[in-house]
């Protein structure tokens, strides 16, 4: 089969933050309409070989994107390209080459629906494999042959921003997580070393009562930067002490109506059987005075919870922790004499990550 005009997209961001562009009304509807027949027709019949559910993933993701109409544009044209090996096409054309595809043979039906399949994977590819591989890092030196030469901002994720923007969230959130509360225990050691017996949170309360209830805290990014054009503090990160688990996907905030910048915190899974730090809680974050530190992007949290929900209703998210599972088992001299290694997959697993690793510079 063809290899498909759009697969060198790098990224989802122009589909979930989309350029200003808009279908017609009627392009939307007629469009939209075709892809919830496609989905409502053919994923019942999927087969999930892979460990997900594509047919699934495409659902959630179409129902989760801010604005439909470059996903639906951006979805047909790879059908059409994966189907026919055509390298440009117009919506038009192909909204009308695909409407009858219920009378079409099974063979051609079967044809139809590995299109889609490919374009679950397109999607897993260049955007939820390094999501979900780069979010729950903490933003580690770039090395110096990428670093970006003579800019007067820092580069991103180099160790003087990664300073920078860990001074900036400890000031808004007030040295303590926004999800447990617990100080930070580097800041409650450095105080106590000057004040003594004295020593103070921000709100200039006694920290000698909280002796056991400090912890490390880490900064979280929302959305790696890898993949947003957003550099304001807003849009990227929180202190939390669950750092593995926000960034992991398995916790989301949830905005609490009429209350600004309150949010429920839960696990995605809410049937979770083990449930540490007694979630979900609803916390308000805090807001410096003068406004000098922004709060996280509303926007970008609630875009961290329905990527939460996609990835654990379509199962790519057990996916994807297997996979680098497997990949790191395999770094670690774990190659199989009788070929069963999953080579394929780990190089383009390296190449993935590595690729998105090196465009923050």
């Amino acid at each position: 089969m063809a290899v498909p005009h759009h697969r060198h997209r790098t990224s989802l961001e122009g589909v979930i933050f989309p350029p200003p562009r808009r279908l017609s009304p009627e392009e939307h509807d007629e469009a939209t309409k075709l892809f919830n027949s496609l989905i409502e027709h053919f994923e019942p019949l999927q087969a999930s070989n892979k460990g997900y559910k594509p047919l699934t993933l495409l659902r959630l993701t179409k129902g989760g994107v801010s604005v439909g109409d470059e996903f639906l544009e951006l979805f047909f044209t790879f059908i059409q390209c994966d189907r026919l090996g055509v390298p440009e096409t117009t919506l038009a054309e192909t909204l009308a080459s695909l409407r009858s595809f219920q009378g079409w043979t099974s063979e051609e039906q079967h044809e139809l629906s590995q299109s889609l399949v490919e374009f679950s994977y397109f999607l897993m590819d260049n955007f939820y494999l390094p999501l979900k591989s780069l979010a729950a890092k903490t933003p580690q030196p770039t090395p110096a042959f990428l670093s970006r030469p003579d800019l007067s901002d820092p580069a991103i994720g180099t160790p003087q921003r990664v300073s920078n923007l860990r001074k900036c969230c400890l000031t808004r959130d007030r040295h303590r997580c926004v999800v447990t509360r617990k100080f930070d225990v580097r800041e409650a050691e450095a105080r106590y070393r000057i004040d003594g017996s004295n020593v103070r949170d921000d709100d200039g309360n006694s920290l000698l009562e909280e002796t056991g209830n400090t912890t490390f805290l880490e900064v979280a990014h929302i959305i790696p930067h890898s993949l947003m054009s957003h550099s304001d503090i807003s849009g990227e990160s929180k202190l939390v002490q669950l750092h593995q688990l926000f960034g992991n996907f398995e916790i989301a905030f949830e905005s609490v109506p009429d209350q600004p910048h309150t949010y429920k915190i839960d696990y995605i899974n809410t049937n979770r059987m083990f449930r540490p730090d007694n979630l979900p809680v609803t916390r308000p974050l805090f807001i410096t005075p003068d406004r000098s530190v922004e709060p996280p992007s509303p926007q970008l949290l609630e875009l961290h919870r329905v990527i939460g929900r996609i990835l654990h209703l379509s199962a790519a998210g057990e996916y994807i922790d297997k996979l680098v599972r497997d990949m790191e088992d395999m770094e670690a001299g774990g190659v199989c004499s009788d070929g069963s290694t999953r080579i394929d997959d780990y190089v383009r697993y390296r190449l993935t990550t590595e690729f998105h690793q090196m465009i923050v510079c």
